[in-house]
């Protein structure tokens, strides 16, 4: 029931905030530090393609082709069944290990600089202080995390510009979870307020 009123609320609604956590809680309580090891986008997207089968309104087309494009997910509407909104997802995933990275000029995934790093232990010891993310003077350019919003921005941006999804109904957000949490969402009605 709980996931139910979640998809609901997706789709006749258009509010993915509890969705989301509901995710992060599957995440959670149903995967262990060794599923995470080898975790990526393409078992998130298999996670969220499960807790959404239940639902009958729409179909799952996941990967669904248009124009050479491919969103992670799409909630079809089936004609004969009522609700609000179809829904394009595209899912971003990044390590929990990895959250503090960085991206370079050229692209390429960096060591957070020495300012966030933490300060050497001494065996058998927690650090006093916790670290805390200092934006170095002369930073990388930007975070994982800002990056791979920006490129899912970018998806989003090319996805609902397509005459498939341009429709008034038609919603589109993009999920990045960090490790088993989501981190941001970024909807395109926002984008196109921007």
């Amino acid at each position: 029931q709980i996931i139910r009123d979640t998809i609901q609320k997706l789709v006749f609604q258009g509010k993915i905030v509890e969705f989301a956590n509901l995710v992060g809680v599957a995440l959670t309580k149903a995967h262990s530090n060794r599923d995470k090891v080898t975790y990526g986008e393409k078992h998130l997207k298999t996670l969220m393609i499960g807790l959404l089968f239940p639902y009958e309104s729409y179909r799952i087309r996941s990967e669904h082709e248009e124009e050479t494009r491919y969103p992670d997910i799409f909630l079809e509407r089936i004609p004969q069944v009522n609700i609000k909104h179809e829904v394009v997802l595209e899912l971003k995933y990044i390590k929990k290990e990895d959250r503090l990275k960085w991206v370079d000029n050229q692209d390429n995934i960096v060591d957070p600089p020495a300012s966030l790093s933490a300060a050497p232990k001494k065996k058998g010891r927690k650090p006093k202080t916790p670290v805390v993310a200092v934006v170095p003077t002369n930073p990388p350019v930007r975070t994982l995390l800002e990056a791979i919003a920006e490129q899912g921005t970018q998806q989003l941006r090319h996805y609902m510009a397509m005459e498939r999804f341009k429709r008034p109904n038609t919603l589109g957000f993009c999920l990045i979870f960090v490790g088993n949490e989501c981190a941001q969402i970024i909807d395109y009605p926002h984008l196109n307020k921007a």
